[in-house]
């Protein structure tokens, strides 16, 4: 265990160093964690995708039962990449859906109206989204992920896009639900959130469904 410095500029040049720690590991776990979901033979990944959206169906079932009887809620979805788990077909018919939008880095994301009929363009990362201005903020916000804990803390691809949109919509009183998804075996049990992480309400793999918050 490290011996915390005394003076001012020594605790400094100590913390600069575990978080440059810190930030090193981070990128290390997050290039194993892709590694290995992009080496996932493509049978392998139909069954676990199957299993998940087969899991996120009946959470979603569960939740929809709580809203009152003639209302849609927005659904934030994403458009899966790099071997994502794709939960697409089990919102094809929901009439509510967004997509996200990153227009600029370093800035909160944009979620889009996305209509099946609708013209669509790529955002700053060439990600497809929807070719509207229209922005909505979404009731339920599907979360892909890279890694995650069991108390709903989620490593992503190092942007902070979710964590900077989440954080700031609650910030300004924002009730919705997340919930994020992705296989089994990217648990992480030793992964440390950092200050600006923002714990998911839910998580969901093809194994079944874990209650964030925790």
């Amino acid at each position: 265990m490290r011996e915390r410095p005394g003076t001012a500029k020594e605790r400094k040049t100590f913390m600069t160093a575990i978080l440059l720690e810190e930030t090193n590991r981070r990128a290390l776990l997050r290039q194993q964690l892709l590694a290995a979901r992009r080496a996932m033979a493509q049978e392998v990944w139909q069954a676990r995708n199957a299993a998940l959206v087969a899991a996120l169906g009946k959470w979603f079932a569960a939740w929809r039962g709580q809203i009152p009887a003639g209302v849609a809620p927005w659904i934030g979805l994403y458009w899966p990449m790099k071997n994502e788990p794709d939960v697409r077909p089990l919102f094809a018919d929901w009439p509510n859906r967004a997509l996200p939008a990153a227009v600029a880095p370093h800035t909160p994301l944009s979620f889009r109206p996305w209509r099946a009929d609708g013209a669509m363009t790529k955002d700053c990362y060439g990600i497809p989204t929807p070719a509207t201005a229209e922005v909505v903020q979404p009731d339920l916000v599907i979360v892909p992920l890279l890694g995650f804990t069991r108390t709903g803390f989620r490593l992503g691809y190092g942007g902070g896009f979710y964590d900077r949109t989440l954080s700031l919509w609650r910030s300004q009183g924002w009730r919705g639900t997340t919930v994020g998804v992705g296989f089994a075996d990217a648990e992480v049990a030793d992964f440390t959130p950092a200050p600006h992480d923002v714990p998911l309400d839910v998580v969901v793999t093809e194994l079944g469904v874990y209650s964030g918050q925790g």
